[in-house]
């Protein structure tokens, strides 16, 4: 999926698995400023986080993906796609 804003001539393709990243965003963004549906919304996107975590992904690609979701400024969505080519499997310890 490509996302960015058309004014400023600049797409970025989101991972995967961040589409309940992406919808959740959206929603507080068109919400308006009913803070308690907000908070709602906050406390669903740090369960995704918290999930996405937990599957193995890296910390950093997370917060960069969320943080370009929030704001849609390139820069983010430059540190994002170079992470993405250039991502790496985080070690985990089998027990």
């Amino acid at each position: 999926m490509i996302y960015g804003h058309k004014n400023q001539g600049v797409d970025f393709y989101l991972p995967s698995w961040a589409g309940r990243l992406t919808n959740l965003y959206w929603v507080i963004r068109n919400e308006g400023r009913n803070k308690t549906k907000r908070r709602m919304y906050y406390r669903l996107i740090k369960k995704e986080k918290l999930r996405l975590a937990e599957l193995g992904l890296e910390q950093e690609l997370i917060i960069v993906v969320c943080k370009y979701l929030a704001t849609f400024k390139p820069i983010y969505g430059n540190r994002m796609d170079r992470m993405l080519s250039f991502l790496s499997i985080q070690q985990k310890l089998d027990f």
